[in-house]
């Protein structure tokens, strides 16, 4: 069945989220493909995610910027 209503999956570019990703596939759903950049220090993430979308035939990736900066007020484990 193919759907017209797309699903959103978050791709971080592990194993993970390409399976649900394309399950999603599947099942007939047009895939949107999302990442976030929390400014990690390993651009790999990033492009993996790339492949992965692109892979699975991704509508349109989109990666989303972050700043947890603003997250330092509540611990060194977010700065």
């Amino acid at each position: 069945m193919t759907h017209q209503t797309p699903a959103v999956a978050l791709i971080s570019g592990g194993l993970d989220s390409m399976v649900s990703a394309a399950l999603a596939r599947e099942a007939g759903y047009p895939l949107l493909a999302l990442s976030i950049d929390y400014n990690q220090r390993h651009q790999i993430e990033l492009a993996a995610a790339r492949r992965v979308a692109h892979a699975l035939g991704a509508v349109r990736h989109v990666v989303l910027p972050i700043d947890l900066s603003t997250l330092k007020p509540y611990g060194p484990r977010y700065s």
